[in-house]
């Protein structure tokens, strides 16, 4: 800033890190304010240009103006939003309190606006995501089959299994599993392995299982291994229920393809009728 008729140079702008696009002056002559495309307004003090307040808006300002009374800033940003900002003084609470300074608060509106985009909020990570995140397998784990996510959610636990496989990771986890993982593990193959939602799923992740202790299940501790002869159990009760099932579908498959040849014989006899030669020598008509 300088004095034209002076030619002398009253003090520069440097505060700013882009360029200054305008610039307007405030009460009565004593204040400078000046926009920027790096989205900050500055007001100034004449007397000192130190920078006494700053304005912040969501994008690159290109103009800038001031109402007389200096409680309106308004600004045009480089998108074509023009943002209105308004002084509001605090009041004192008492009498007491009349001489302090008070605090200014600038509050910014926007104006014809085409759309206004909400805030999104957004949703907390679950614990086992985090660990798989981080490469935690075991702790991924034990995060699907607490009581909670395993009861109330299991298609939870189910797809971190299916994840756990997919990385090849299971066996790697079911090796250094303590007694209680295993444990869990085993109630939940025994209560979602018949759910036709989980059937294939769990197979395969028992298969690895057994792989993995074919060789010491019946030495690790009574608990462990009578829940193994549980799921035990229920797989053969499993493989009998579909064993008959598919004789019960087989027999229904060879009473319908009965039922369908005899409609067609049945009918190839109603539409059979005399040849020439046998009419002539016909003695009785039946039809």
């Amino acid at each position: 800033m300088g004095c034209i008729s002076r030619g002398k140079l009253l003090g520069t702008i440097s505060q700013h890190h882009k360029t200054i696009t305008c610039l307007r002056l405030g009460s009565d002559n004593k204040r400078l304010l000046s926009g920027s495309l790096d989205r900050h307004v500055k007001i100034y003090d004449i007397s000192t240009f130190k920078v006494v307040h700053t304005l912040d808006y969501p994008n690159a300002i290109l103009s800038l103006g001031i109402s007389n009374d200096d409680q309106t800033v308004v600004t045009g940003l480089v998108d074509g939003l023009v943002c209105i900002s308004r002084r509001k003084d605090k009041a004192p609470k008492d009498d007491e309190e009349s001489n302090k300074p008070t605090k200014v608060y600038m509050k910014t509106q926007y104006s014809n606006a085409d759309m206004v985009v909400p805030d999104t909020k957004l949703e907390k990570q679950s614990k086992h995501d985090i660990y798989l995140r981080k490469f935690q397998y075991s702790k991924a784990l034990e995060s699907a089959l607490i009581t909670y996510v395993a009861n109330k959610h299991p298609e939870v636990t189910v797809s971190v299994l299916q994840e756990l496989i997919r990385r090849k990771a299971f066996a790697r986890v079911l090796k250094s599993a303590d007694t209680k993982t295993i444990m869990q593990l085993l109630k939940f193959f025994t209560r979602y392995i018949a759910d036709y939602r989980f059937t294939r799923a769990l197979i395969f992740a028992v298969n690895i299982f057994v792989d993995v202790f074919q060789e010491s299940i019946y030495t690790m501790p009574f608990e462990v291994t009578k829940l193994f002869c549980n799921l035990t159990q229920v797989l053969n009760e499993e493989v009998k229920l579909v064993s008959e099932l598919s004789r019960l579908q087989g027999a229904m498959q060879m009473i319908l393809a009965a039922s369908d040849k005899s409609e067609t014989h049945t009918s190839d006899i109603k539409n059979l009728t005399p040849s020439v030669d046998a009419q002539k020598s016909i003695i009785f008509d039946v039809s």
